[in-house]
């Protein structure tokens, strides 16, 4: 349609020669800044979809101590001393990547940088837990190893080792969780020891064109804290006193690769998984009538992993699994990733996980329910493999 005017044929003209120059822009910009291109495309899919990943800040948990889950029995509650900050770039071929303006909008964004000095004073002023960690927070070595096996697990990677923190990645943290459930392997193998301090993660990333290619981060075991604990991803169970430091590696590596941690805000389960393990994803709608549960726990029979995307919150307020009068380890929350590890294709029944911690970890549904509380369903079609590799 036309936009109204004297001459009609020349306003459209114009306006599609300006979109296309603001796209050529936008382009060059993208294949110079890979961060730029990722915070367009997040802000896009998120305008679009009207699916904003919720951050712990607004509704699930602030940011923890470091040691988060221990196996089935639980967490260990281990919270190092305060650490000594390290200085960014000690570490051979590593770096660290910037986290301060994480959880603002653009134009806080924008204060924030003019005014870095301020920000730890006004967080304090907001009393926003979250936010004081990531604005007074700083960079310390976090003793670790990068697996341990923990009370109860079968495996020294499993899902409950993940939990998300003070960020906006809960898709990653699914996507991770996903993974290790399904073939644990590819998680072992995306991290190798240099045996210098540092860690060289793979992950797979899309570059300009869309091409699909490996690449590897050098990262070390310093991380964003804040009084002695984790202010992003927590650690999982510990080893000899050590935490377990997979999940905040990957984190890590993610956000150098990406810029800093504030370009990982917000995404896609279904994509994480592809980030881990080079398999994209298929979408479906959770709604979709030829999706069945006797398909899903097929698919998932055959290896492949079952992320999911809840509703909006304008579509979860009018359903009653996101109600907040729920247990919150037995409610679902608006704008979040979640994962499915058992599908019943007798009874329908499904089990979801929630990458906010083993108190938060699982509840089962029917599949009447499960169609109408989630928005996406991801599935990577991944190499099934469940043997442990440590």
């Amino acid at each position: 349609m036309r936009l109204r005017g004297e001459r009609g044929q020349t306003t459209t003209e114009y306006v599609m020669i300006a979109g296309l120059i603001t796209a050529c822009a936008i382009a060059l910009l993208g294949f110079m800044y890979p961060s730029l291109r990722t915070s367009l495309r997040n802000a896009a899919e998120c305008v679009m979809g009207d699916v904003c990943e919720e951050g712990p800040s607004s509704g699930g948990p602030s940011f923890g101590g470091v040691g988060g889950g221990s196996g089935a029995s639980g967490g260990s509650g281990y919270t190092y001393p305060i650490p000594v900050p390290v200085p960014g770039g000690t570490s051979v071929g590593a770096a660290n990547p910037k986290f301060g303006d994480v959880g603002r909008g653009f134009f806080d964004s924008i204060y924030y940088w003019l005014r870095p000095d301020k920000a730890c004073d006004d967080a304090k002023k907001s009393g926003d837990s979250n936010a004081i960690a990531v604005a007074c927070g700083s960079y310390a070595a976090v003793p670790g190893v990068p697996f341990a096996k923990g009370t109860g697990d079968s495996c020294c990677i499993a899902a409950n080792d993940v939990e998300q923190g003070g960020i906006g990645d809960c898709y990653l943290m699914a996507g991770l969780m996903a993974v290790a459930n399904q073939n644990p392997g590819l998680i072992n193998d995306a991290i190798t020891d240099n045996g210098d301090g540092t860690y060289k993660v793979r992950l797979y990333v899309r570059d300009f064109f869309g091409r699909l290619k490996p690449v590897y981060e050098t990262v070390d075991a310093n991380f964003p804290t804040y009084n002695g604990q984790s202010v992003f991803a927590q650690s999982g169970d510990t080893a000899g006193g050590k935490a377990e430091l997979w999940p905040m590696l990957i984190e890590k590596a993610y956000a150098q690769n990406q810029g800093g941690y504030s370009d990982i805000e917000g995404g896609f389960a279904g994509d994480a998984v592809e980030l881990l393990t080079g398999k994209p994803a298929d979408h479906y709608s959770g709604g979709q009538k030829d999706l069945t549960a006797e398909w899903l726990a097929a698919q998932q029979q055959k290896g492949a992993t079952i992320t999911l995307g809840s509703l909006p919150k304008s579509k979860a307020a009018k359903n009653p699994l996101y109600s907040s009068s729920r247990p919150e380890n037995q409610r679902l929350f608006a704008g979040h990733a979640y994962v499915v590890s058992a599908v019943d294709p007798k009874t329908g029944m499904v089990t979801i996980q929630n990458p906010w911690g083993w108190d938060q970890f699982s509840m089962t549904i029917s599949w009447k329910d499960f169609q109408s509380a989630f928005e996406d369903v991801y599935v990577n079609d991944i190499p099934k493999d469940s043997k442990c590799p440590c």
